[in-house]
């Protein structure tokens, strides 16, 4: 029997060292364009959310199990500063080592030391200009994130 055209033999060992090489190199591919998929879709919201006054999308991005209800607050507080401005940038970024370390480091709180909940993978990188007509006002955030669960936190 003759195979048809653009029919790969499945004995031709040649054949089957390229499938597996060009699925070695797309799997991966496609994963990390999933990942970047749902960090823009984050990223959106988060935008979105700031710009709109959405504060119960603001607040549901924060990660709360376990944590001190004085430290939510503190971190409620610290995400409205700049609610219903025009954000000029916002990106996920990738942390260093260094900065990994110093966010899972206890930190003092208000009832003794506190650590994060989860350990960070990126930070959530946030410019909010305000000009009116004398001057221009930028505030600059950083709020460490991570995915867990299929949503960032």
């Amino acid at each position: 029997m003759i195979p048809p055209p653009n029919c790969v033999d499945q004995k031709d060992p040649f054949m089957k060292s390229v499938f597996v090489i060009v699925s070695i190199l797309l799997v991966p591919g496609l994963s990390v364009r999933a990942a970047t998929e749902q960090e823009n879709a984050f990223i959106e919201k988060y935008k979105t959310a700031l710009e709109t006054k959405d504060t119960a999308t603001l607040q549901s991005c924060l990660y709360t199990t376990s944590a001190d209800p004085m430290i939510v607050g503190f971190y409620r507080m610290m995400q409205s500063n700049g609610v219903g401005d025009k954000v000029s940038k916002i990106d996920l970024v990738d942390l260093t080592p260094d900065e990994v370390k110093k966010a899972t480091m206890p930190q003092d709180g208000p009832g003794g030391k506190v650590c994060l909940n989860l350990e960070p993978t990126k930070k959530l990188v946030i410019v909010i200009e305000k000009k009116d007509e004398r001057q221009l006002d930028q505030y600059h955030g950083e709020f460490h994130c991570r995915e867990s669960s299929s949503s960032w936190w």
